[in-house]
């Protein structure tokens, strides 16, 4: 019996589309590390944090938060200072590593402006998860002698575990673990995914103009296409699905 450990994280929210208050897009991303290779795992991102540090000095310990790293918000904004070039050097690296990993990844987004009704939006959690467990089961070939957990940022837990008790599922242990992202590195390169994933729906699939704000940071069209190619043709099993249809 092999286990895989399943980290989720997400980027924008699961609420109902009211303007001004939620998100248009959700976006879910997991991230499937098998038992047997996660401690060489960790030690690849470990060496890959310490030089982070030596390199650009960024801490080993801090939260790698991808939006809040663009935007040089909490925990992010003693970055403020350095200069554009480095902080894009680092989102580059960050995709380079991911890719060299070599681990199954799948995203799912949901398009709330495509939804019809605020009964579906209100499952939005629970079609997105379930949508998520069964492509990374297709993708990581899971069958009888495999098992997995999932582990989530202790922000979504109570919605995640409301959720995931509504999908039958036989291979699934447990519920829905707890996670600090600032203590998983693993939650942390989910975030990456997603926030990457979303700013490709939003700026290049749905070609919505990229606000200044964005620009002024050098986060253009050309980096977002870059990062998600590289994560699309890279040894990684990638799955990126769309919903509704």
């Amino acid at each position: 019996m092999q286990t895989k450990l399943l980290y989720f994280d997400e980027s924008g929210d699961d609420g109902i589309k009211i303007p001004g208050n939620s998100s248009d897009f959700f976006v879910l991303s997991g991230i499937c590390v098998s038992s047997a290779d996660w401690r060489n795992s960790l030690a690849k991102i470990k060496a890959y944090r310490n030089e982070l540090k030596k390199e650009h000095d960024f801490p080993v310990s801090m939260e790698f938060h991808t939006y809040e790293f663009i935007k040089c918000k909490e925990p992010s904004e003693s970055f403020r200072t350095w200069p554009v070039e480095e902080r894009l050097k680092i989102l580059r690296g960050m995709c380079d590593f991911i890719c060299s990993l070599e681990l199954p990844i799948v995203t799912i987004i949901y398009d709330k402006l495509k939804a019809d009704s605020q009964g579906v939006l209100g499952r939005v959690l629970e079609t997105v998860l379930k949508k998520c467990i069964d492509e990374l089961e297709k993708l990581c070939r899971f069958g009888e002698d495999w098992n997995y957990f999932l582990i989530s940022d202790e922000g979504r837990l109570s919605a995640m575990r409301k959720a995931v008790r509504k999908i039958p599922n036989q291979y699934m242990i447990e519920e829905v673990f707890e996670k600090d992202s600032k203590h998983s590195y693993f939650i942390q390169l989910s975030d990456y995914i997603a926030t990457f994933t979303r700013l490709h729906y939003r700026y290049i699939i749905c070609g919505n103009e990229i606000p200044q704000w964005l620009k002024s940071k050098q986060i253009d069209k050309e980096l977002i296409l870059d990062v998600m190619n590289r994560l699309g043709d890279s040894g990684n099993v990638f799955q990126h699905v769309v919903i509704p249809k």
